[in-house]
């Protein structure tokens, strides 16, 4: 599996004394050989070498679904378009 910018990890990690540790991290870049991650072990971005990771899970992916908004005739980008009302379902004027 491929890990991305974003991503949660859970993996097995030996540093380069073959010490051996559990560490949950968030990548923030990644490259052939190394990736850049804060851990939450550490608390403090880390890079670590791709070929010492012994085991790694996917605990969350950020979605990097992209979309377009259509902003029809009836939405003019404005809440008063709505009638002035919040999500919570109150007008502005309480």
């Amino acid at each position: 599996m491929r890990f991305e910018k974003g991503d949660i990890v859970q993996m097995i990690y030996m540093d380069g004394q073959g010490r051996l540790s559990e560490r949950y991290v968030r990548v923030l870049a990644v490259t052939e050989d190394l990736f850049t991650a804060y851990c939450y072990y550490r608390r403090r971005p880390r890079t670590f070498a791709v070929r010492n990771v012994l085991a790694a899970e996917l605990k969350r992916r950020q979605c990097r679904e992209s979309f377009t908004i259509d902003r029809g005739s009836k939405y003019d980008g404005r809440r008063e378009a709505y009638g002035g009302t919040y999500e919570s379902g109150r007008s502005r004027a309480e």
